[in-house]
């Protein structure tokens, strides 16, 4: 089994759509979600998919880190935290 893996673009185009779905999900939540008539109903209907997008993004990313070597995604997330604690 090799260590290297190939990106699949359908994967990464999932992975597109729920980042702008994520930026929905927040522009939402800025700008208030219209309710009523059939305006208000097809924004509860984006903003109710919408929702899923968070989750999807994690387990993409996890799947892409899957078969990577133990030492490289510990110092990547040691790296990250470091960023994230300056």
């Amino acid at each position: 089994m090799s260590l290297t893996k190939t990106r699949n673009s359908t994967i990464d185009a999932v992975r597109i759509i729920a980042a702008f779905l994520v930026v929905f999900i927040h522009l939402g939540r800025t700008i208030g979600i219209e309710h009523g008539g059939i305006t208000g109903y097809i924004t509860q209907i984006i903003y109710s998919v919408a929702l899923i997008a968070l989750p999807v993004f994690f387990c993409i990313s996890g799947y892409y880190l899957y078969n990577k070597k133990y030492e490289i995604v510990t110092q990547k997330a040691k790296k990250q935290i470091w960023k994230l604690l300056k």
